[in-house]
């Protein structure tokens, strides 16, 4: 275990990734940046229409280790959001940064693209935060995603980052904003209990998927049900009468 660890769940010194890294080139150094250059510009798009949905809040563990909870929406239901956990470890930070773009970080997400996809990765890489590792079914984090990612890469995912662009956007990764609005924190418990797990995102979303299906099936119905707008017959039989008897009287 390394000398710098205060438990058994903080950041250790040899694997990790920078939000700087991730935002720039998530598969590291050797991998192409090209490659992602579609997929990034379709997720800016997003971005730009879901940012001022997205919430955060900041804590600060002991002094040293910053967390920020970061709240993202779904595109499909309002309803619906996502966690995304980032902590960075503020001794990686050097005295001539004023940002946490280049300290040593961790990642969570519980959104379904995030889970099935890189946990395992991030976990097989240690960049994840072990200390929500319970948040997920016990086999994602067992078996390697042979199907979704055969591979192991890691490539940009919508809400981690939608989460790094927004914490990266109007100095929200300021070290001095960071510790004037964290709040302090001895342990992980407060942050732990918010999270959503796995499976609890899973359900949620089948309760608004069925809700949003049902709606849409009693909108269909009613459109179907509703009679037609008959034609006012009398008003033609008054008007053909009156021409009838006109044509009767007229004089040859």
């Amino acid at each position: 275990m390394h000398n710098i660890l205060i438990n058994q769940f903080d950041i250790g010194d040899d694997n990790y990734m920078t939000l700087f890294e991730y935002i720039t080139n998530p598969g590291g150094k050797g991998s192409s940046a090209f490659s992602s250059t579609e997929l990034k510009n379709s997720l800016n798009f997003l971005y730009d229409l879901l940012s001022n949905k997205i919430k955060h809040i900041w804590y600060l563990k002991n002094n040293r280790y910053a967390i920020c909870h970061i709240s993202i929406p779904s595109k499909t239901f309002d309803e619906m959001k996502y966690d995304v956990v980032f902590e960075f470890d503020l001794l990686s930070v050097t005295d001539r940064e004023s940002n946490i773009n280049n300290a040593n970080m961790t990642f969570f997400s519980n959104s379904p693209s995030f889970v099935y996809t890189y946990a395992y990765v991030y976990k097989e890489k240690d960049i994840l935060c072990r200390w929500l590792s319970s948040k997920y079914d016990n086999k994602i984090l067992a078996k390697a995603p042979v199907v979704r990612n055969s591979y192991k890469i890691i490539n940009y995912e919508k809400s981690i980052y939608l989460a790094a662009k927004y914490i990266m956007s109007n100095n929200r990764n300021r070290l001095d904003n960071i510790k004037n609005t964290a709040i302090n924190i001895t342990n992980y418990n407060k942050v732990s209990i918010i999270i959503l797990t796995q499976e609890e995102i899973e359900k949620r979303y089948k309760l608004l998927h069925e809700k949003n299906k049902k709606i849409k099936e009693d909108k269909n119905n009613k459109s179907v049900d509703k009679p037609k707008k008959q034609k006012n017959t009398s008003r033609s039989i008054n008007k053909s009468n009156k021409v009838a008897k006109v044509k009767k009287t007229k004089k040859i």
